[in-house]
């Protein structure tokens, strides 16, 4: 299924892909009677997406001029006419934007006037805001500062207070499709019309922040993608979540291969460190295999709990295990599948990622010389072994159980079957000298 329709199925009342499209009503792709269109401002198609599924984004740039506006939408009744249908119900919009430079606030999105509006604000921290004049101001924010050049999905949801359990209106701000704040005061009045400007990347309109200060916003420059708009539906943080992890853009993309290559692939990343990116690497499907096993070697992964960003993104439909030797991979995805472009190259998924993270094996009070062997318990697969050891051998393993063998010239034969390596295994070795042992001369 292409991104366009997932998100279709998910009740879009207004959708754009903004892929070097969107002036025309029939860019439009949501279920509306009143199509809209952009019809005017300053912007540009360019071809540096925010996401996948599209090859161009929405390019608004900066400029001193804080009235510029940047691609402005006709205004239609279902989104911010005289009596909006959604007034006493919900509202969702969201969108992928990617800012330049953080400086000052600016608007990524608005619908309306400096008094009644929705807006994502950026600028140091993203900010989702439901103002209506006469009633608490309402704004949740993200709980990081934003950085420059990264991708976000934005999902910003509106809740009049009897679709939720709470008592007063509510906003919700989700990134990358996880909860940021929610924001519910004590007003119950129905949004009321704010027939302003729609704009995306830049508008000229003064509006609320913090403590209901009105700010003068920033014409900085901005790249969007998939503008989308859902009127009587609050999409959930699963559903957000879900859809960032279909169009999310990896750092490394470890391409259909070989088992063999994959794997030669993604030892080249060994000594690496991803710190701040949505998503590290993301596997697709082996040529030669079905259930397959790749190890990551030496990969650092710091993750921002706040927004999962994801280490290992799988993209097939078996099962990957992915053993951590010296690595910390620990958010992992498996999206039912990946639109690269928008409906041309799909990639099935919808698999199942298994993080092996290897137990330390140490046999100590070995005889000098001696064969040690260790298999998989139950098996004839070899995972570690030496034919000479010192005193003290270590390994690690990345199965539950092994089995141990130990051989010294002058010593009985010693086997030790299903060890429990499900954690750190430290075991003593006495091995008995072999009475009956004839050194041959």
């Amino acid at each position: 299924m292409a991104i366009i329709s997932y998100l279709q199925g998910l009740g879009a009342t207004h959708l754009f892909t903004l892929d070097n499209v969107g002036t025309s009503t029939s860019d439009d792709l949501g279920n509306s009677s009143e199509p809209t269109n952009i019809y005017n401002g300053n912007y540009s198609f360019q071809t540096s997406p925010v996401c996948y599924g599209a090859s161009h984004s929405v390019r608004t740039t900066a400029s001193t001029n804080t009235s510029q506006r940047g691609a402005v939408f006709s205004n239609t009744t279902d989104i911010n006419g005289s009596s909006p249908p959604y007034r006493s119900g919900t509202r969702t919009v969201f969108l992928w934007a990617r800012q330049d430079a953080i400086q000052n606030v600016t608007c990524i999105y608005e619908q309306g006037g400096g008094t009644n509006n929705f807006a994502f604000m950026g600028g140091a921290q993203t900010t989702f805001q439901a103002a209506d004049g006469g009633q608490p101001f309402l704004i949740a924010a993200t709980k990081d500062k934003v950085i420059a050049n990264r991708a976000y999905f934005l999902a910003g949801v509106w809740e009049y207070h009897t679709q939720h359990s709470g008592s007063g209106n509510r906003v919700l701000l989700y990134a990358n499709g996880v909860l940021q704040e929610t924001a519910e005061e004590n007003g119950t009045a129905t949004f009321p019309a704010h027939a302003g400007d729609i704009a995306l990347g830049n508008s000229k309109e003064d509006l609320k922040s913090f403590a209901e200060t009105t700010v003068k916003s920033q014409t900085t420059a901005k790249n969007t993608n998939y503008l989308g708009m859902y009127n009587n539906t609050s999409l959930t943080e699963a559903q957000c979540r879900n859809i960032f992890e279909r169009m999310v853009i990896p750092e490394v993309v470890i391409d259909e291969d070989t088992v063999a290559n994959q794997q030669a692939a993604l030892n080249a990343l060994s000594g690496t460190t991803y710190q701040n990116v949505n998503c590290a690497i993301e596997i697709r499907q082996a040529t030669d295999a079905t259930d397959y096993t790749l190890t990551l070697n030496n990969i650092t992964f710091v993750q921002n709990d706040n927004l999962r960003d994801i280490a290992v993104q799988y993209v097939g439909a078996n099962t990957l295990t992915l053993i951590n030797s010296s690595s910390n991979a620990v958010e992992v995805s498996t999206p039912a599948e990946k639109d690269l472009d928008g409906g041309t190259t799909i990639l099935t998924g919808g698999g199942t990622i298994n993080i092996a993270n290897p137990s330390i094996l140490t046999l100590t009070g070995l005889q000098p010389n001696s064969e040690v062997r260790v298999y998989q318990a139950g098996t004839t697969t070899e995972l570690a072994g030496i034919e000479d050891s010192g005193t003290t051998f270590t390994t690690t393993v990345a199965v539950a159980s092994v089995d141990i063998v130990i051989h010294s010239i002058g010593y009985e034969y010693l086997r030790i079957s299903g060890a429990d390596t499900s954690s750190n295994l430290t075991l003593p070795i006495q091995q008995r000298f072999d009475r009956n042992y004839s050194n041959p001369t």
